[in-house]
């Protein structure tokens, strides 16, 4: 009995320690999360606005024509795509999802800033058995989602997306269409 009861005193240490790892690991996380926005914010994100600037005032010389006003419209363009996309990382960074938010809650969450940025209708359907998949498998489908539609705008001149999440006999099944120009897969 003695021992019986010192082994539910090693368990229940085991577990509290458990928890204790994880919590640490998640605070860990955090600091990480915020220090790398805080470096994405002042480094990247500052010099593409400066980038911006400059492009925007060698426009405005108006002494550009052909083939070098071309190009100055593909480098601002390109200026544009990649503040869109620091933009994002940034969200993402600072936007850690509080304890028990479910995939589905945080699909819809990107899926509406997305609208809201790039005025790209996305239909989202999201089966609430993935709620229920490993931290790690959601994390990962969250992160294939946000490429899809990153791409999705990038290379498809889509105005609609449909992002479709389904589980069924323990397999996950994920599908972004869109109705951009495509490409034979």
């Amino acid at each position: 009995a003695e021992a019986r009861e010192i082994l539910g005193q090693l368990r229940r240490a085991n577990n509290e320690l458990e928890s204790l790892i994880e919590a640490d690991l998640a605070r860990a996380q955090l600091e990480e999360r915020a220090r790398l926005a805080r470096d994405l914010h002042d480094g990247l994100a500052q010099d593409l606005w400066l980038a911006k600037l400059k492009a925007g005032r060698l426009a405005a010389v108006g002494e550009l024509t052909g083939e070098s006003g071309r190009l100055l419209g593909e480098v601002e363009n390109a200026i544009s795509a990649g503040l869109a996309e620091a933009r994002q990382a940034l969200m993402t960074l600072r936007s850690a999802a509080p304890a028990g938010t479910g995939l589905c809650d945080l699909l819809r969450r990107d899926v509406e800033d997305f609208e809201d940025r790039f005025g790209v209708r996305v239909s989202l359907t999201c089966d609430r058995g993935a709620d229920a998949l490993p931290t790690r498998s959601q994390a990962e489908l969250l992160r294939i989602v946000q490429e899809a539609l990153v791409n999705t705008r990038k290379h498809a001149d889509a105005t609609v997306v449909r992002v479709t999440l389904s589980i069924e006999g323990g397999s996950v099944d994920l599908s972004v269409t869109d109705n951009g120009r495509g490409f034979d897969p």
